[in-house]
């Protein structure tokens, strides 16, 4: 082949390269990106700015979790789609937390991503068990401080669930709804029930669980028992 055959066919070459980008716009002198891109981050409670362990942080279809600490990486491969600056669709959810959503364009590298989850379930703060006499007939008064960011008025119902025992060690469950108070703020209440000492031949035995539903059907539970060592005190005046 002579040089100016060679020439002239290096020439159509490189012309017809550059019609290629001016007509796809792909950049063949750009640099090649990455194959994977790294993507990293902190989840947390928005109310307490605590981390958020095991959230479930999912970019695409690659899921982590995230450490006891709140933090999460991913490797996420990049397609040609991601290539041409297509958002990728991003879900963190966690136990009793709204989930969170979004779509996020992902660069060769490393991506930082930090997240704010809501908690949405009732928080049970404070709990007593407290023996009392009324009207010379012992019962246990029940009481608890009950929490709900999105406001008091957001919980459905309270629940305290008893446990009585029989002389041949059977077991039977009382559930009994409790009632509210008195509103400390717009977040807080406090809420109580009673229970007496004995069932029948059936005797209460001292441990006992807390159970708060809100309307949108979060719940949090707690299971306690009361210590005649180190009995409980009333968290306010049981009033009556």
């Amino acid at each position: 082949m002579s040089f100016f055959k060679f020439l002239f066919i290096s020439l159509i070459f490189f012309l017809l390269l550059i019609s290629c980008e001016k007509y796809t716009g792909f950049d063949f002198t750009g640099d090649v990106p990455a194959e994977t891109a790294k993507i990293y981050g902190l989840v947390k409670n928005t109310f307490t700015n605590e981390p958020v362990a095991k959230a479930r942080v999912t970019f695409g279809n690659y899921t982590t979790y995230t450490d006891k600490l709140g933090n999460y990486s991913i490797f996420y491969p990049i397609q040609t789609s991601e290539q041409r600056d297509q958002p990728i669709p991003v879900t963190v959810e966690a136990i009793n937390f709204y989930p969170y959503q979004a779509a996020v364009i992902l660069y060769p590298n490393s991506n930082e991503l930090n997240v704010a989850l809501e908690y949405g379930a009732p928080i049970i703060r404070q709990n007593a068990f407290v023996s009392y006499t009324f009207h010379q007939d012992p019962i246990y008064v029940c009481q608890a401080l009950v929490i709900d960011y999105q406001g008091i008025t957001d919980i459905d119902s309270v629940w305290a669930t008893f446990y009585f025992e029989s002389i041949s060690s059977d077991i039977k469950t009382v559930n009994v709804k409790m009632d509210r108070i008195s509103d400390v703020s717009d977040t807080e209440a406090y809420y109580q029930c009673i229970i007496s000492v004995t069932l029948g031949d059936w005797d209460l035995r001292a441990g006992y669980d807390i159970t708060a539903i809100d309307r949108e059907g979060f719940s949090n539970s707690i299971s306690d028992a009361s210590n005649a060592m180190a009995p409980d005190k009333f968290l306010f005046p049981p009033g009556f």
